[in-house]
């Protein structure tokens, strides 16, 4: 066995939990870390999957999973491995978007219920030190919630404790572990994650996922490198993550150019080594 491919890495996050072939995977995990009815996961349907990427260098695809529940109900979940300063902001972003985009001119208020879950590789979560936090709109003084229809989780590897024991925990194991011992043990006691412990084994050996993989992991480090380059030419962080996030919300550059002063050959530059994550 060689060297195991990272599940942090959103691209086999995806193989592993974005191909049809293993909604059994998928729907184990999301049973394991969400609250909604057993019923809901009785007919999962992946509305971004795949098996495969044909070009090694293609920076458009989305690598989140998104998810249809029985009742059709929407779960996106994301893989985060780098802080960003305006993560928070764009999660919010994206959970609203999705609910709005239910809604067609003439329809009525009938909303399916929105759930991210957000799994990062860093603290993301500084008020407190659990490892799941999840939140809706509610009022703090008397905790009564004003709607369930947004629901956002946090899933943050660092806080995991190795006493932690639990079905959730076990997969959180799964993702961050590079310890063949301790992925064996994990399937040993849940069939999904053998399934998904062999998933990662046949990737982690196949030629071209690796590729696809470096391939994936070079254009973080190009990007990242980018960011600093430009910070080092005294140009705002904040403004260069806008721009980034506005890029990947499919922007056009004219308009990043008006909302962030950065002249047009930055955000090109920026654009150069983006990937849509």
């Amino acid at each position: 066995m060689g060297k195991l491919l990272k599940r942090t890495n959103d691209l086999i996050f995806k193989l592993i939990f974005g191909d049809e072939r293993n909604t059994d995977i998928l729907e184990d995990f999301l049973k394991a870390a969400l609250r909604l009815p057993d019923e809901e996961y009785s007919h999962l349907t992946i509305a971004n999957p795949f098996s495969t990427i044909d070009k090694i260098d293609d920076k458009t695809i989305i690598l989140d999973v998104k998810v249809y529940t029985k009742s059709k109900h929407i779960i996106n979940v994301e893989m985060q491995v780098a802080p960003s300063p305006d993560l928070r902001d764009r999660i919010s972003f994206y959970s609203s978007k999705t609910l709005t985009e239910q809604m067609t001119r003439g329809d009525e208020y009938k909303l399916k219920k929105v759930v991210t879950l957000l799994i990062t590789d860093f603290v993301l979560i500084t008020e407190n030190d659990v490892y799941h936090n999840i939140y809706h709109l509610h009022d703090p003084r008397t905790g009564s919630t004003f709607t369930e229809l947004i629901e956002i989780n946090t899933l943050e590897i660092p806080k995991l404790r190795e006493q932690d024991v639990s079905p959730l925990t076990d997969w959180m194991k799964f993702l961050s572990t590079n310890k063949k011992e301790e992925l064996d043990m994990l399937a040993s006691r849940n069939k999904a994650i053998e399934k998904a412990t062999t998933v990662l084994y046949e990737l982690s050996q196949d030629e071209k996922t690796r590729m696809l993989y470096d391939a994936r992991e070079k254009a973080k480090w190009d990007e990242e490198s980018r960011l600093r380059g430009a910070e080092e030419k005294g140009i705002e962080k904040g403004l260069l993550e806008a721009a980034v996030n506005g890029l990947k919300g499919g922007i056009s550059m004219e308009v990043i150019m008006k909302m962030t002063g950065l002249d047009l050959e930055v955000i090109e530059g920026l654009k150069k080594d983006l990937i849509i994550s």
